[in-house]
């Protein structure tokens, strides 16, 4: 009785399980499956593919699109600069027709003898601002600001708000700074009594110092007075003495309301970003001045080795970057410990624009 019942439930069991497992399909039903799933299977992940792959392009498109506007923003902030409102230097020649005598090649640096050294250099001095002999460079400094005083005394009165208005002074001379702001409050500063600021800087900073200012864009909306002088008592070779004084106007200032004093102006002066390779730091500068789509009219050099001189000319042909005329401020006016480098292309393209 117990094997029968055994048997039993092992055939019930047996039939249980092939109910519970065993289907009946078609056999096109059964073929159709076997090429249909691998289809949509593939269909599936070629889609999904598909869709991740666009989303990658247009996630790229949208990055090289921000990254494009970043740049083209960083551009536009780099090309900001400060308009020449007014502009003003003596050298060996005075304090008129520098730019003439340099774009005439008629301003040429010689060989002659100084009273101090007792040596016959190619140098050029300031004679008719004191004497050359005595080491007091604030009597001569004097003299230069008491200059400055009287060409712009009508255009100061009248014109400008000291409440927009900052002062740096680049000084390459024997002279305390207390002495100096002493000898400024004497002269120019009669009339500038509050300026927003006032600083004397290191000279060495002054082929640097524009790049720092336009850093800055609350000075967008304010004038700046740069005052460089180089004096010396004993020249070295190709030397040169000179003091210019510029007043510079950012971007947002009203300049046109200034116009009828002050010249309009012919000039803007951009940052020159200078980089440990020379074509690098070409490169930037045309970047920076390229906003307003100029014509160059000339190149300036200074400090420049004959050497690199070439090197210069060579990668303008490579470039095809073109320019009316070249000046060469070290063999006319004398190399400045590159104080107010600026200053001499104002006056070269304020003459070529006029």
């Amino acid at each position: 009785m117990g094997y029968f019942a055994d048997r039993v439930y092992f055939t019930w069991l047996y039939h249980y399980s092939y109910t519970q497992f065993f289907y009946d399909i078609s056999d096109i039903l059964f073929i159709s499956g076997l090429f249909a799933f691998p289809f949509v299977s593939w269909l599936f992940i070629f889609l999904y593919g598909a869709f991740l792959y666009g989303n990658r392009v247009i996630h790229i498109e949208q990055w090289n699109l921000c990254i494009e506007e970043r740049k083209q923003k960083l551009i536009n902030y780099g090309q900001r600069g400060l308009y020449v409102l007014g502009f003003s230097l003596i050298t060996e020649q005075g304090d008129t027709g520098n730019a003439n005598a340099l774009i005439n090649n008629d301003f040429i640096i010689t060989s002659k003898l100084h009273p101090n050294s007792g040596i016959v250099i190619p140098h050029t001095s300031l004679s008719a601002f004191g004497d050359m002999t005595s080491d007091r460079f604030d009597d001569r400094l004097k003299l230069i600001l008491t200059h400055f005083e009287k060409e712009y005394k009508t255009k100061f009165s009248t014109v400008l708000d000291q409440k927009n208005l900052h002062v740096r002074l680049f000084i390459e001379a024997e002279i305390p700074n207390d002495k100096i702001k002493t000898l400024w409050m004497m002269t120019l500063g009669k009339m500038i009594s509050y300026p927003v600021s006032f600083e004397i800087e290191n000279p060495v900073n002054s082929s640097t110092f524009i790049e720092t200012w336009l850093d800055d864009r609350a000075h967008d909306d304010e004038l700046l007075l740069v005052i460089n002088t180089h004096l010396f008592s004993i020249p070295i070779k190709n030397e040169g003495e000179f003091a210019s004084m510029l007043i510079l106007a950012g971007e947002n200032v009203k300049i046109e309301q200034l116009f009828p004093i002050f010249n309009s102006p012919l000039i803007k002066v951009h940052r020159s970003e200078q980089k440990a390779k020379l074509t690098k730091t070409i490169d930037h500068a045309l970047l920076w001045g390229s906003g307003n789509d100029n014509y160059y009219g000339g190149v300036w050099y200074n400090g420049i080795l004959p050497d690199l001189n070439t090197e210069i000319l060579n990668y303008f042909n490579q470039i095809q970057f073109e320019a009316k005329d070249h000046f060469n401020i070290d063999g006319s006016i004398g190399y400045g410990w590159q104080v107010t480098t600026c200053c001499f292309s104002c006056f070269v393209c304020a003459k070529q624009g006029a």
